[in-house]
C-alpha cells in the first residue's frame, strides 16, 4: 500500500529474489553506492566539512569493501542468505530520484 495524504491506493508489483552469485559483485556494489549516494550527501551538507572529511574521507572506497566483504563471506555458503531483489516500479522510481 501506497499512502499519499489522504489517498491510499494499492499497488501490485512482482518481485523476484534470486541467490547471490559473484558475478553480480559489480552490480551489488554499483546499487548499494547509489543507494548511499544521497545519505551522504545529506550527511555532509548537515556537518562541518572538516568534521565530515575526517569521519568520512571516502565513504565510497570503505562502503565497497564492506560491500566486497559482505559478499565474499555469504558466497560460500549454501544457503542464500544474502539475495538481490528485482522490481521494475523501484528501479524506475530510484532512477526518477537520483537521476
Amino acid at each position: 500500500m501506497i499512502h499519499a495524504g489522504s489517498l491510499l491506493t494499492e499497488v501490485h508489483i512482482e518481485v523476484r529474489i534470486e541467490p547471490y552469485n559473484v558475478q553480480q559483485l559489480d552490480e551489488v556494489i554499483r546499487l548499494s553506492l547509489r543507494a548511499w549516494t544521497p545519505v551522504f550527501d545529506s550527511i555532509e551538507k548537515m556537518m562541518d566539512f572538516d568534521v565530515y572529511r575526517e569521519l568520512y574521507p571516502d565513504w565510497r572506497v570503505s562502503q565497497q569493501k564492506a560491500v566486497e566483504d559482505v559478499c565474499a563471506a555469504v558466497a560460500p555458503m549454501t544457503s542464500s542468505a544474502l539475495g538481490i531483489t528485482t522490481c521494475p516500479v523501484l528501479q524506475e522510481a530510484l532512477d526518477r530520484v537520483l537521476g
